[in-house]
């Protein structure tokens, strides 16, 4: 059998509506099959895509936008309500940054799109930790109060007898 052969699916196959609602629904991380459609339109809407775009190119950029959500993997729909935000946040982040980069603009609109970007930026990072927080994974803070010196000292002193 050549590398190029395809395999036959095991067990039945899903009708395409079912395939792409399941897609939705592992993408947003929600249950619910009306809120993984809202969160996957969210995320669309949240696209800059002009109106010389292709179909197919619209297309391309909302699959990869789609793509980017399920990457995210989200747990729950509060983490899918985040990564929604987030994938916006960050295609926000990247228009502002390509039109900081258009020829001929003057300084202050440049200016102007590198501070939104690096604004959205920041933002981005502070999704981020509150995702590794929601997943019990972000950075943890001890914070120790009334500590008495005597007591520390005298308990070396019987550690230090034994």
């Amino acid at each position: 059998m050549s590398d190029t052969a395809s395999v036959a699916p095991v067990g039945p196959q899903l009708p395409e509506e079912t395939r792409a609602a399941l897609r939705l629904i592992g993408a947003t991380g929600s249950t619910d099959r009306d809120l993984a459609h809202r969160l996957a339109g969210q995320v669309a809407e949240s696209l800059w895509l002009p109106s010389d775009l292709s179909a197919a190119e619209k297309q391309s950029r909302i699959e990869a936008a789609l793509a980017t959500l399920e990457g995210i993997a989200p747990r729950g729909a509060l983490e899918g309500l985040l990564a929604s935000q987030m994938v916006a946040t960050h295609q926000a982040a990247m228009e502002c940054l390509r039109r900081a980069m258009i020829e001929g603009q003057p300084s202050r609109g440049r200016d102007a799109n590198l501070r939104h970007g690096a604004k959205l930026m920041a933002l981005f990072a502070q999704q981020l930790e509150a995702l590794e927080r929601q997943r019990g994974r972000g950075r943890h803070r001890v914070t120790v109060e009334h500590v008495r010196i005597a007591q520390i000292k005298t308990q070396r002193r019987y550690r230090a007898e034994e």
